[in-house]
């Protein structure tokens, strides 16, 4: 029988009360002066009509400085030429495929991170060079799925699910029970499949450092029981039991924002970035929420805060005066982050109605690699793009809906051959290794009840026997002379309740083969 669930909200981590202190070095000509006199040229992926109420309310400021405004539509590949080439625009979004050693060939610095965290958030997202900023995110916005509060209702679903089989579950009613499309793939759009990569991380673990310093540390960390397994499961689940639209080739992003404002959508995975435009498709925006991805960690559940764009000023610019002047217009009076239902990066903005009353969803940012873990996923990157691609996660869909001879299972082992067959030496765990899968989930809150004979014989026994395979980590795996990994810390939960000393009470043996027993204490 289906259970109610408690309504859940969602809380995001910051501060409401800062006092600004904006002191120090000044960067970029920081110094507001509104009779700057000066032409700044600007290069955006937002339409210049968007634009033009901020762009007008920027020049009733500053009337001497006059903009010449370009929009790219295919922003990446244009700008990046530019850029390149050496003649690019005073202010800019930087593109992604600038990596962080060519900032400071081409990029103004903006601030260090010490002095920009006391008026900005999330500048974990920033384009930077250990302390110093080159680029501030334009906003940020929360990871999870974007859905239609009337169809869960018409389904007789009353809370948001918690879990993958809650989720599924709800799917399941949501077709049966209304006419609604349960679940938007939107997989010919290719790109708005990105958001299922953010799942297995923040979402699944609750740990904000597992995606950039865990997760390469972790040996094999696609095969079942892991996040990214879980997570590629669910949607190929979803595929595979019809709860999508028929033909996920044939979907339409643009038709899929109206739908899902109509109520002929339950919901889709997409950033919270996307909830205006969904919101404005229809005369229904009351009816359209935004949940967290169906996963809790320890009673609580949590979403990735992701950053957007950064502003960048040309370092070759003859107006960094006047450049600076735009970026601090648009990041700190214009409002542009609010009015379009993301997460404004400074401190003392409000929180938007849409995000809920805040009590019981964490959202975190994710850490930032050390260059270490950068470069090891770099490297084990060469063989399985699916962090940067949407290719693999085509792939998905695609078998699940019987357009190719595999299953998931393959899929999954598939990708970790491919991951691991560029892990050196190394790059092999230690029994240091930052290796966070699962263990987050683990704590005492378990109970097991035994009966009269297994309790007699747990009493009888000399030893507690625990096999395990050597070469399993971050589950199980033997690293520096001992035993390590997410099964020791499960025995000494078991060892504690049994009030024995573990090594006295459990023995574990390794079992890769079972000629070559060996104790590890």
């Amino acid at each position: 029988m289906y259970k109610a669930r408690y309504k859940i909200t969602i809380l995001l981590i910051f501060s409401m009360l800062v006092q600004i202190l904006w002191s120090g070095r000044v960067y970029a000509s920081e110094v507001e002066n509104s009779d700057i006199s000066a032409t700044i040229t600007v290069a955006s992926n937002v339409s210049k009509q968007e634009m033009q109420p901020y762009l007008d309310a920027f020049n009733q400021k500053y009337p001497g400085i006059q903009i010449e405004y370009s929009y790219y539509s295919d922003y990446e590949t244009e700008v990046e030429g530019q850029i390149t080439s050496g003649d690019y625009p005073d202010v800019l979004f930087i593109p992604g495929s600038i990596s962080s050693d060519q900032y400071a060939d081409y990029f103004e610095p903006l601030g260090t991170r010490d002095e920009l965290e006391k008026k900005y958030n999330y500048l974990q997202g920033s384009k930077n060079i250990k302390d110093v900023i080159y680029g501030i995110p334009s906003s940020a916005y929360v990871n999870g799925l974007i859905y239609n509060k009337e169809v869960f209702e018409k389904a007789g679903i009353t809370e948001t699910p918690k879990s993958i089989d809650e989720f599924l579950e709800d799917l399941y009613m949501i077709k049966e029970r209304t006419d609604a499309i349960p679940f938007y793939t939107n997989y010919a759009a290719g790109w708005t499949l990105q958001a299922w990569e953010q799942y297995p991380f923040i979402a699944m673990t609750g740990d904000p450092d597992y995606k950039e310093n865990g997760f390469v540390n972790e040996l094999d960390p696609f095969l079942e029981g892991t996040t990214h397994y879980e997570v590629y499961q669910l949607l190929y689940n979803i595929v595979s039991n019809g709860l999508c639209e028929e033909k996920p080739e044939e979907s339409d992003w643009e038709q899929s924002k109206v739908m899902l404002n109509d109520g002929e959508i339950g919901c889709m995975a997409i950033g919270s970035w996307a909830l205006k435009q969904i919101q404005d498709a229809g005369n229904n925006s009351d009816a359209v929420g935004y949940m967290p991805f169906p996963n809790e960690v320890n009673g609580k559940q949590y979403m990735t805060i992701v950053a957007d764009y950064c502003y960048g000023i040309n370092r070759n610019s003859t107006q960094k005066e006047a450049a600076r002047s735009y970026i601090d217009f648009m990041l700190d009076e214009s409002g542009y982050a609010l009015d379009h239902e993301v997460l404004s990066l400074v401190k003392t903005d409000p929180i938007l109605e849409n995000y809920g009353d805040m009590q019981s969803v964490i959202c975190f940012c994710d850490n930032p690699a050390s260059d270490d873990n950068y470069h090891k996923r770099q490297i084990l990157s060469t063989n399985l793009n699916i962090l940067d691609s949407t290719d693999e996660i085509k792939r998905v869909i695609e078998a699940a809906e019987g357009k190719r001879n595999e299953t998931f299972a393959d899929i999954a082992a598939d990708w970790n051959e491919r991951w691991e067959s560029s892990r050196t030496d190394d790059m092999m765990p230690s029994a240091n290794s930052h290796a966070t899968v699962l263990n987050s989930a683990l704590s005492k809150n378990y109970e097991i009840e035994f009966s009269d004979t297994e309790q007699q014989y747990i009493e009888n026994l000399k030893e507690i026997k625990v096999g395990y395979l050597k070469n399993m980590a971050p589950f199980q795996y033997y690293a520096d002379g001992k035993f390590q990994g997410f099964l020791k810390s499960m025995m000494n939960i078991v060892a504690d309740d049994l009030g024995y000393h573990w090594w006295k009470k459990v023995m574990i043996i390794p079992l890769k083969w079972f000629r070559h027993y060996k104790t590890a204490r």
